[in-house]
This record gives structure tokens, sequence and C-alpha cells, in this order.
């Protein structure tokens, strides 16, 4: 249905999955507290993106709840990922907002099981 849709997620998937592997790895050889909560975080989503890149071609409403998935994990692991390299954040709340953001999407998601496929 949109466009592009499954390239979008299957990049941001790859880059989920990576992300997910180097954040595991600098936790386990460094004192980053919030590398080792994220990277869990990022792998999970890294197989969920690969599902929307499919489900996404074929409802509209799939595509806009992996958008918000998608917003809330950047949100969400680049403020905690910037606060363990640098000591700052993203901005005020942006965590919290990403995570609100995700549980959003996902609930979307969900909602998505009772729409027709052709929305």
């Amino acid at each position: 249905m949109v466009a592009g849709g499954e390239r979008l997620f299957l990049f941001f998937g790859g880059i989920s999955g990576a992300g997910a592997m180097a954040s595991y790895a600098a936790s386990a050889h460094g004192d980053h507290a919030f590398l080792g909560v994220v990277a869990p975080i990022l792998l999970g989503h890294a197989a969920a993106f690969l599902g929307f890149a499919f489900l996404s071609a074929r409802s509209r409403a799939v595509y806009w709840s992996a958008v918000l998935v998608l917003i809330g994990l950047v949100l969400f692991s680049g403020d905690l990922i910037l606060r363990d390299l640098t000591g700052n954040r993203l901005f005020a709340m942006a965590a919290p907002l990403g995570g609100t953001l995700m549980i959003g999407g996902w609930l979307m998601t969900a909602l998505c099981a009772f729409l027709p496929s052709k929305n």
C-alpha cells in the first residue's frame, strides 16, 4: 500500500540488528549500563521490522504503526545510547516519549488484526 515501506523497514531492521550487536559488545567490554538495556530492545525490534517490511506492503495501518514504533525506538534507544556514551541526553523526556510511542505503535499493530487487509 505504501511505496518504499518494505525497503524502509528492511533497512531499519538491519540497522537495529547491527546496533544491538554493537551495544552488546560495548556493554560487555566497558562500563555502559544503558547499552546493556538497549541491546535486547534493538535486537527484538530488528526482527519486528523484518515483519513490518513484509506486512506494510499490504496495509497502510501496519505501515503507520511501524512508523510509530520506529520513531519511538529511535528516541528511546538514541537517548539511552547518548547518555551512556557522552553523558548527555537527546532532549528532556526523549526516552519516555519514545517508550510511549513504541507502546502506541505496538497497540496499533495489534488493532491491525481487526482491520480489513485493503486499507
